[in-house]
């Protein structure tokens, strides 16, 4: 019976071709169109439910091959790729076998809507296990909505055309017919070959080989056919829908034809070419229903032939469905028995799982054990590092405060410092200003000596003008000169005076640098710091530092020695001029401000003089 629907289905498909060949050669396709919309999809099969291929952005043009109701047919872009079976393509990726379908999917469940024919190479992109996806080749087709194409306006139909386009259309759907009958013939010799083949399956299942495996196998195959058969009915009835809606669309535009003929002839007074027309379109159609008529009394013979077949097949398969169920009981029986022997294993099997078990459960509470172990000596480690962690915390702060404190403290001793070097400043300020003033003392005492020996020059030249003068002068002479003698004497007794006052200034300001120094100290020991530098006292030569000087140090106290000269500290004097003193071995008395940075001291020098 289900071969039966097989056939009908494949006569009804034919019938369907024919009338979809028919209504096709009225239409007027193929022909270009451009996509109106912004993102329109590519479907493998007329309908939303289908696979997506891809899409074409607005205002690209393509090829459209035909219609079906709300679908264009379309040529595809390189940018569509299909998918194929490994057996059907050989090691160069030609096509070896066909049918070559593409699928939407790696997989028969994924709609077909193209093929490949043999020899044609395709390019391979990618492999999963037994499919290959492959570009799609430049005959392939697909569908998309007509809402979104805009067809090109077709020129304006002639007399002739549409007198001459019956006869064409109808040649090709002769064409087609035949093509058609050829592929009926080829789906009949594939219905023997697989009755036969279930023939010998059933033969080999009656000879009780295999007999369970076969009979399942037979089950199997004949569901898979059942399906098949639906669904090529469901398709013939799909193909009858679209068959009829083109057949309706193809009268529709050759009444359009017809009219716009009419029209033309009438513009042109050509009556007779109307009527010429007309009888050609009218003889076209009668052998268009002629044909149709022949094949479809040719459809029902082959019809009756195919029933009276499967009849007997029927009959075959009845008389081996016989000898499948004996195989098959017998199969069970020996089911039934391989079933106790799987009973019995099942047994061991669960016995041997149990103790498995158990042995995990047993494993399962070491592990258990030794996890919570882990855990615990994990946390009390954890403790440990977090009280560690508290004890460093509490280190680093304290060590944060003793070092704000000393450098708090190192601030104040900065401070104290600076206060104690600007009093220094001051105190050598001082002694500057006294030394100065005696000097210029020192300066005026010279300059009367000076002067007392000019008048003494000019005393004695008076002396001598008067020894000239008169010899008889001797005793004014030696007035004038216990005179001289007397103020020399002044003077030397008044530049003694100055000098000794000078001392005594000069002691003045040491006794007063000295007194600074203790208020200093005084201050510094009151605030807890170190009072003035201590006092040094250096030998050696001394080198100017040049280039390399620097506002705390000038020069460089150096020791002569065999090997040349070896620095002991460097010098820096706000009251001395060293430079007066480079190259000469000398001694320096000053204080020792050694910075605490520097490798040697650095002496502020006070007093300095040669070595003998």
């Amino acid at each position: 019976m289900q071969k039966t629907w097989f056939s009908l289905f494949l006569l009804s498909a034919w019938l369907f071709s024919a009338s979809w060949l028919a209504a096709q050669a009225e239409s007027s396709f193929p022909g270009m169109g451009t996509v109106t919309g912004s993102q329109v999809n590519i479907r493998a099969r007329p309908g939303t439910s289908f696979e997506n291929l891809g899409s074409f952005n607005q205002g690209t043009r393509l090829m459209v091959v035909s219609r079906l109701e709300d679908w264009y047919e379309v040529r595809l872009p390189e940018t569509v790729h299909g998918w194929v079976t490994a057996d059907t393509l050989d090691e160069n990726n030609v096509v070896q076998k066909e049918p070559c379908r593409l699928h939407a999917g790696p997989g028969l469940v994924f709609s077909a809507f193209a093929k490949a024919g043999k020899g044609v190479k395709l390019e391979v992109l990618e492999v999963l296990e037994n499919w290959r996806r492959v570009k799609v080749p430049p005959e392939a087709t697909a569908w998309v909505n007509a809402a979104y194409v805009a067809l090109d306006q077709p020129a304006e139909p002639t007399v002739t055309a549409a007198a001459e386009q019956p006869a064409a259309e109808a040649a090709k759907w002769a064409a087609e017919k035949a093509r058609q009958e050829a592929e009926l013939a080829k789906a009949k010799a594939e219905a023997d070959r697989i009755a036969a083949l279930a023939k010998a399956e059933a033969e080999r299942a009656a000879q009780g080989k295999h007999a369970a495996a076969e009979a399942e196998t037979k089950r199997q195959a004949a569901e898979l056919q059942a399906k098949m058969q639906a669904e090529a009915a469901a398709k013939a009835k799909e193909a009858a829908k679209e068959a009829e809606a083109k057949r309706i669309e193809a009268e529709r535009l050759a009444r359009e034809q017809a009219d716009a003929a009419a029209k033309a002839v009438q513009a042109a007074n050509a009556a007779e070419i109307v009527k010429a027309a007309e009888e050609k379109r009218l003889a076209a159609e009668l052998k268009a229903k002629e044909d149709a008529i022949a094949a479809a009394k040719e459809a029902e013979e082959l019809r009756l032939a195919a029933e009276k077949k499967l009849k007997e097949e029927e009959t075959k398969a009845v008389e081996a469905a016989k000898a499948a169920e004996a195989a098959r009981l017998a199969a069970e029986q020996k089911a039934k028995e391989e079933k106790a022997k799987a009973a019995e294993a099942a047994k061991a099997a669960e016995a041997a799982r149990l103790a498995a078990e158990k042995k995990a459960k047993e494993e399962e509470a070491k592990a258990i054990a030794i996890a919570k172990a882990a855990e615990e000596a994990r946390l009390a480690a954890e403790q440990k590092a977090k009280e560690e962690e508290t004890r460093r915390l509490a280190a680093e702060q304290k060590l944060k405060e003793e070092a704000e404190k000393a450098e708090a403290k190192a601030k104040e001793a900065e401070a104290a410092r600076l206060a104690a070097e600007e009093a220094r400043r001051a105190a050598e300020q001082k002694a500057k200003e006294e030394e100065a003033r005696l000097k210029a003392a020192a300066k005026e005492a010279e300059e009367r000596r000076l002067a007392a020996e000019q008048k003494i020059k000019e005393e004695e030249a008076k002396a001598a003008a008067a020894v000239k003068a008169a010899e008889e002068a001797a005793t004014r002479r030696a007035a004038a000169e216990a005179a001289r003698l007397e103020q020399e004497k002044k003077a030397r007794a008044e530049a003694e005076a100055a000098e000794l006052k000078a001392k005594e200034e000069a002691a003045k300001a040491k006794e007063e640098e000295e007194r600074l120094a203790k208020e200093a100290a005084a201050r510094s020991k009151a605030v807890g710091e170190p009072g003035l530098p201590k006092m040094a006292q250096h030998s050696g030569r001394v080198i100017s530092l040049q280039r390399n000087a620097t506002p705390e140090a000038t020069h460089v106290l150096c020791e002569v020695t065999n090997r040349g000269l070896v620095p002991i500290c460097y010098l820096r004097s706000q009251r001395l001029d060293l430079n007066q003193w480079e190259g000469a071995d000398v001694i320096v008395t000053g204080r020792d401000v050694k910075p605490p940075a520097w490798r040697l001291p650095l002496i502020h020098v006070l007093g300095i003089q040669k070595t003998q």
